[in-house]
């Protein structure tokens, strides 16, 4: 975890007055995945310059993942996207990147990393299934030149703080809800 997303989460969690000290346990999964004994799921991501934290605000698992947008090969899109994927993004680097982030946060959701097969989640609506279980996604604006995406295992609403990734300062807030939806 970079030292930037340890602070963003410190930050998020001292807000909720949930303050972390020196008797608080950070832990990993069997995957890899961090997370701190009695409190809320939160979930990390960051991408060139700009670093995400995401926590929930009740039992809800969270994954949260950004991208810069950038060239994916041919070939790396084929081993990621259905057919119906590939067919929506055509030659859209913003569009691959879009779907690369929906795909990146359901895995990190569960805390899998890229060992799922990515072509079981086709991630063009905002409601998507993989083995079964259902899980919703929200893109979030960041900023230009970014795709950012959040998934959780139920729909709720979330309330998003943007900082300036330099001071923490508060840069704006963003209220929204993870519903079902057609689209």
């Amino acid at each position: 975890m970079s030292l930037l997303s340890r602070q963003l989460l410190l930050q998020g969690l001292g807000e909720e007055n949930r303050l972390v000290d020196q008797k608080t346990v950070w832990s990993l999964t069997e995957t890899g995945r961090p997370y701190l004994n009695s409190f809320p799921d939160f979930n990390i991501s960051h991408s060139d310059k700009i670093a995400v934290c995401a926590i929930s605000n009740n039992q809800n698992r969270v994954g949260i993942d950004i991208q810069v947008e950038r060239p994916i090969g041919e070939h790396q899109l084929k081993l990621v996207l259905t057919k119906a994927e590939l067919a929506w993004v055509g030659d859209s680097q913003a569009k691959a990147t879009y779907l690369w982030s929906r795909k990146e946060a359901v895995s990190k959701l569960l805390g899998l990393g890229m060992r799922i097969n990515y072509r079981n989640l086709e991630a063009l609506s905002n409601q998507v299934r993989l083995n079964g279980n259902t899980y919703f996604l929200k893109s979030l604006p960041i900023a230009r030149g970014y795709q950012c995406t959040l998934a959780a295992d139920t729909p709720f609403t979330i309330s998003v703080n943007f900082y300036n990734w330099l001071t923490l300062n508060q840069l704006q807030k963003h209220s929204s809800s993870l519903i079902h939806s057609a689209n």
